[in-house]
Order: C-alpha cells, then sequence, then structure tokens
C-alpha cells in the first residue's frame, strides 16, 4: 500500500514532510464506506475519480478526439487528450495498446492535476469540525479532515466501461490484426465508427455528392461489419481466452492508475510537492495512498451517452457496461442473454487483474428464479474462498418477469435489482435503466461448481 515515491522527485523534493506508507496494522483494519469503499477506519480523507475508458480508446484512434461529437461543427470530434498518430500509421496490435495506455494515463495525469491543485479549499467554505475530531492526526496536527488533518489521503480512480474497452480491444485485434479473421483495416473500421456503424452518415466523412445509392452501400459495408464485432465472444462470459485477455487489461489499468503517481509527470509531481509542504511535518509527513477500482454505480446509462460508438457492436450513445461487470445487449438489438454457467464465468473474473482492482471491482450479474438453492449456495461459497472478482451482486428475475413489471408496475413493486453498491425497486427506475437490467447476460447453474482461487490473495 505504499506509492513508491522514493524513487520520484516528490520525496526528494518534499523531504520528511512526504511519506504515503500505510502501516501493516491500518490497512489491515478497514471498512466501507459509501457504497463499497475501503476506508482506513477513522484515519483517512477520501475522493473517488472517474476515467471511462472508452475515451481513452477513442482518443487511441481518433487523434486524441472524441467521435461522439464528430461532425459538421467539431469534425472528427472535440479534443479530450493528446495528439498522436492517426489510425493510418497503427500498424500492429500491440502499438494500439501501448498508444491506448498512453491516452488512459496522460487522461487520468490530467484529472489529478486538477484535484491535487484544488485539494485543501473545501475546509475554507465547508470545513468539518465534528469529523475532523474523530479522524486520527487531525487534533494532533490542528487541522481540518478537507485541509490537510488526516492521517491518509485516499484517491481512488474508478474505471468505467471497462467490459466494453476489453471486447473492443479484443474485437479490433480480432477484425484488424490477426491475419487469420481480419475483414478491415483500422482506418475503415475508424470510419465505421465515427459513422456510428452507417447509422449516422453525415458530412464530412460521406459526402452528399456521392448519391443515395453509394452512400447506402457504405453504410451497409459499415453494418456488416458491426455484424461481425457483435458476435465475437464477449468478456466475462465463460471464454477462457477472451477473459484472460481481458484480465492483463485490467493489471495495466490498474497499473498505470499507480504509476500516474510513483512515476509522476513533472505538472503532476509538482502539485504532489504541494500539499505535502503545506500540510506535512517531520512528524506527521503528508503522502497520499491510491486503489485502482471499478464502479459506475447508477451512471451506466450517463457515462454511455458520453461516448461513441465503439469495436465491440455499441453504438452511439448507447449504454455502458456497470461496474465491472459483462456488457449488455444493445439496446437496438434482439437481446442476447448470452448465458453461461457461473462457474466458468466466475473463473474468468479471477485473475491479476480483478485482484489488482483495490477499491472494489464489482461483478453484477442475473440469475433465473429456477435457479436451485443448492446451486446458488455454492456460488456464494465459492466467491467466498476467492473465485470471481472481489464484489459479487446478483439479479434474480426472469425475462418476462421484467417485461411485465415494465407493463403492469404495481403488481412488481418488490421486484429489486443489484448493482455494486446499491439497490434498487426495478419500477422506480426510468425506462433507459431498466432496458439496462432488462439486456444483463444470464448466469446458469448447468456445470457444478469448485473452488478457484484468485492469484494474488
Amino acid at each position: 500500500m505504499t506509492s513508491g515515491t522514493e524513487h520520484t522527485p516528490v520525496s526528494e523534493k518534499a523531504g520528511p514532510k512526504w511519506d504515503s506508507s500505510v502501516k501493516l496494522r491500518d490497512a489491515r483494519d478497514y471498512a466501507c464506506d459509501g457504497c463499497y469503499e475501503p476506508q482506513f477506519v477513522g484515519q483517512n480523507w477520501f475522493t473517488l475519480g472517474n476515467v471511462n475508458t472508452l475515451q481513452s480508446l477513442e482518443a487511441a484512434l481518433n487523434r486524441g478526439k472524441s467521435w461522439a461529437s464528430a461532425g459538421p461543427m467539431y469534425f472528427r470530434g472535440q479534443r479530450i487528450s493528446f495528439t498522436s498518430e492517426p489510425a493510418a500509421e497503427i500498424t500492429s496490435y500491440e502499438q494500439l495498446e501501448e498508444l491506448f495506455f498512453k491516452h488512459l494515463k496522460w487522461m487520468y495525469a490530467k484529472q489529478n492535476d486538477g484535484l491535487l491543485a484544488a485539494y485543501g479549499q473545501m475546509s475554507a467554505v465547508c470545513p468539518s469540525p465534528l469529523l475532523s475530531c474523530f479522524i486520527d492526526d487531525c487534533i494532533d496536527k490542528g487541522m481540518d479532515l478537507y485541509a490537510g488533518g488526516a492521517r491518509y489521503n485516499v484517491i481512488a480512480p474508478c474505471f468505467t466501461a471497462l467490459a466494453n474497452t476489453i471486447d473492443s480491444l479484443w474485437a479490433i485485434r480480432h477484425l484488424v490484426f490477426d491475419p487469420q479473421t481480419a475483414v478491415t483495416s483500422l482506418p475503415e473500421l475508424v470510419e465505421a465508427l465515427i459513422c456510428n456503424w452507417g447509422d449516422s452518415m453525415n458530412e464530412p466523412f460521406i459526402s452528399t455528392l456521392a448519391g443515395p445509392a453509394r452512400i447506402a452501400a457504405r453504410a451497409d459495408r459499415f453494418r456488416r461489419l458491426r455484424e461481425v464485432a457483435a458476435g465475437l465472444p464477449k468478456y466475462g462470459r465463460g471464454d477462457l481466452t477472451v477473459d484472460r485477455f481481458g484480465d492483463g487489461i485490467l493489471a495495466r489499468v490498474a497499473k498505470t492508475a499507480v504509476e500516474v503517481f510513483t512515476d509522476p509527470a513533472e505538472p503532476t509531481a509538482a502539485k504532489m510537492v504541494g500539499p505535502a509542504n503545506r500540510y506535512g511535518t517531520a512528524e506527521h509527513p503528508f503522502g497520499l495512498q491510491i486503489q485502482p477500482g471499478a464502479g459506475s454505480f447508477e451512471n451506466y446509462v450517463e457515462f454511455g451517452a458520453m461516448c461513441g460508438a465503439s469495436a465491440d457492436g455499441r453504438l452511439l450513445g448507447q449504454p455502458i457496461a456497470s461496474d465491472l461487470s459483462p456488457a449488455p445487449s444493445p439496446v437496438d438489438q434482439p437481446v442476447d442473454y448470452r448465458e453461461a454457467p457461473f462457474a466458468a464465468v466466475l473463473d474468468g473474473f479471477s485473475g491479476e487483474g480483478s485482484a489488482a482492482m483495490w477499491n472494489v471491482a464489482p461483478t453484477d450479474f442475473n440469475i433465473r428464479e429456477d435457479f436451485p438453492l443448492a446451486a446458488l449456495t455454492d456460488v456464494i461459497r465459492v466467491f467466498a474462498r476467492g473465485a470471481g472478482s472481489n464484489l459479487l451482486t446478483i439479479t434474480c428475475a426472469n425475462p418476462e418477469i421484467f417485461a411485465a413489471a415494465c407493463q403492469d408496475p404495481e403488481k412488481y413493486d418488490l421486484l429489486r435489482v443489484r448493482m455494486g453498491g446499491w439497490s434498487e425497486y426495478f419500477v422506480a427506475m426510468y425506462p433507459a435503466h431498466q432496458q439496462h437490467h432488462q439486456r444483463r447476460p444470464f448466469s446458469t447453474p448447468d456445470v457444478e461448481l469448485a473452488p478457484a482461487p484468485r492469484s494474488g490473495d
């Protein structure tokens, strides 16, 4: 639980005023705060962050811009990251993956530069004198909880759209770079995504002078590519190859988040030194503790609206997967429940990647009402022994019950759906949220469950 800043300019510039290490007894004495975030009991200040990984992938494919806003006004879209090489110059999957993580690190570092620049300012307008009395070191230092008083300062980035991003990277590797399965080039795939898989054939990407027939033929080409992408195996549904690929992406995401602080760019390092000089002393040094995690909470619709079409077959603005859960079926297509044995699904979420999500990576699943009690008991038992990610929620309802509840809500007012950190009555949700839960994959008790310890435990 150390940030490793002894190898960065931060410790050199801040000297004894900086220390990000955590005592082992404190690390083991934790409790969940809010939804599920681990806290050092009575010892830390805490803040969340949000990094939409699909936007980082758009930036990697679109020279630092998001094609969610592409069109006559913003051309290739609004800038969200640095300018990088065009798709035509990305000649291998490995090059694309490296570029994706460069954009991810840059975008997260920029977010934290703003967070650290504003650190401590809240206490001037909204201090917390009562709570500060119960947080270690605030009284000893004579500082408010929100102004450097706490012993630890936890930053927990919540990475979102992880399943969609993993599925998209897998699709790009399959559709573009694998000689055995490639059906398109990367520039054409990017064009298809900017054109929303053929549903938005607009200027400046498609000339109206081309004529209706040519435009329709091009749109049909993009729609056929989408069919291929949508038909590929998806992360979190028991395909061992895809799940291991996804776990590797998760591990790099967590590592990248930590490296923003342990190997910071100069602007970030300077903003880390500032609070240490203002709030740290040799007796009570200031430090940061980084806890990567996953969490969309109720924002899977909102965050999806920020993203353009993605290479997993999702259209512009459609919802993303909740938390670290498998992606739901696109809302414009027939529901594909992608049923898979719960044992294989849990095993697919067991690995170094999910274990590295210290701020928790919830996985949310649907089962049918005839799921045997003994089988459900086994699911919970093997999860408790270490299989799967580090948080599990299960919603039990048949597809026809979901559908009936949408039409006759008073009759089904006790139907409850669950996501990482919270639950809600299904009938209280807006239709877009209801659709999301109806389109989740279903897990089955088809095979015997066996313990599968998560590596890293």
